[in-house]
């Protein structure tokens, strides 16, 4: 039985003569308001003033499906995202899903006792309060904790114990669902925040025009399992492969040791079509503050010359660099953490940017692509992996050169959106 049964707020209502069906077929907040027992051929009308749309019914007695007028006021009006998916496309809501959750812009109507059949449906496109909240448990014989606030003027329904909220059924970016997809097939499935907080990194990138106008590769080595960090998340090639199996924690990353790096299988000369000689950047970010050497790179001897690396800090406090066909260049460095991205911008400059910000820029011209694959961890010199790190990294790229917007855009939606969101932020 239900507890408003008995208590009767009935005049208190102040509604005089009008019945419920009356008041809730006038009021603001209501876009729908139908009967099941007036449906027919199969429309559920809306008995909202004025109103001449209807819900759309299907199915057998008691399991029959819904749907809503496909309109902007319905998507609008649909908060809850049981009506329409995340990305606005339509759903088909079934009998169980509208009796078996608290919808808060769809209060249902139905039987306190199973087989709990509707008797009527509400779509709202404001949320009502005060008084008129009362109203809205009484007549509906909403379940008593419906808004997670007990009402004395609810029901208690045999299929509730407490609220019962709708989760989204959320629709991904179609990148997000091609890179959740070879996740899965390495047995290493996100979860449902996991999958969020890629795709609003992912969609981000895209907004920022990063996505594939700017990345060659780009790595999320803190993931949620060691062999999604290993993943270009771009598409299906230039994924790393472990050297001798660097350490993993989970949503950290990979971390270095003598002999320990990785291999993007990414080849300067041959792979590269965003990276190219006087147009190209590349970036790691680092979680520890160490003096140990190199975290990515390639350095070719001989002539000509090339290099491309970052040492981010070393024993006399310096971060040493590369991208071009000289010696090293270097600038004051007390702490190795932090999103470190290198941008060759002309055939004779470069900048090195920390954290969003410009460290130092260098007049130094640029040189031919050598014939080499790029490494974390450590950097290839002529073919010989050496100056091997034990810092930790997080993520990495490599792709054309990024301006001072793009270096912005790109901390905030990987290091301060995506990183932070799992706690590999430092």
């Amino acid at each position: 039985m239900g507890l408003s049964t008995g208590i009767g707020i009935g005049i208190g209502f102040n509604r005089g003569s009008q019945n419920w069906e009356s008041y809730w077929s006038s009021q603001p907040e209501v876009l729908f308001f139908g009967l099941y027992s007036e449906i027919s051929g199969g429309q559920m009308p809306n008995k909202v003033t004025g109103s001449s749309d209807y819900l759309t019914v299907a199915g057998v007695a008691g399991s029959e499906t819904y749907q809503c007028p496909n309109t902007a006021p319905y998507i609008a009006a649909d908060t809850d995202y049981i009506w329409f998916k995340t990305d606005a496309t339509q759903r088909t809501v079934t009998t169980a899903e509208l009796i078996g959750y608290d919808l808060q812009r769809t209060p249902v109507k139905y039987d306190d006792t199973t087989p709990n059949a509707i008797v009527a449906i509400i779509i709202l496109n404001a949320a009502v309060t005060g008084t008129k909240r009362d109203y809205l448990f009484r007549d509906m014989w909403l379940p008593i904790l419906w808004d997670n606030d007990l009402n004395g003027y609810g029901h208690i329904k045999d299929n509730r114990t407490g609220q019962q909220l709708w989760t989204p059924e959320l629709v991904y970016d179609a990148a997000t669902t091609a890179l959740i997809a070879r996740m899965t097939a390495l047995s290493e499935t996100p979860d449902v925040t996991r999958r969020g907080v890629l795709d609003t990194a992912i969609i981000a990138d895209k907004a920022a025009s990063l996505w594939t106008a700017m990345y060659d590769a780009l790595w999320l080595f803190a993931a949620h399992g060691n062999d999604s960090a290993l993943l270009n998340i771009l598409a299906d090639e230039f994924n790393c492969t472990l050297v001798s199996t660097p350490a993993f924690a989970v949503d950290r990353g990979y971390t270095g040791a003598t002999n320990k790096a990785l291999n993007a299988n990414y080849n300067l000369a041959t792979d590269s079509t965003l990276f190219t000689q006087d147009d190209c950047s590349f970036g790691v970010y680092v979680r520890t503050n160490d003096q140990s050497a190199q975290v990515c790179g390639v350095i070719k001897a001989g002539a000509p010359t090339y290099r491309s690396d970052l040492h981010p800090r070393h024993t006399d406090n310096k971060a040493y660099y590369g991208c071009s066909s000289s010696g090293y260049d270097d600038s004051a460095s007390t702490d190795s953490s932090g999103m470190w991205i290198l941008s060759r911008i002309s055939a004779t400059q470069f900048i090195v940017y920390r954290n969003g910000s410009p460290v130092v820029t260098e007049n130094d011209p640029s040189a031919a692509l050598p014939s080499l694959i790029w490494h974390f961890l450590c950097y290839n010199g002529d073919g010989t992996l050496a100056g091997f790190t034990t810092r930790e990294i997080a993520l990495g790229f490599i792709g054309k050169r990024m301006s001072a917007t793009d270096v912005a855009n790109f901390q905030t939606i990987w290091v301060d959106g995506y990183l932070d969101s799992i706690g590999a932020k430092v």
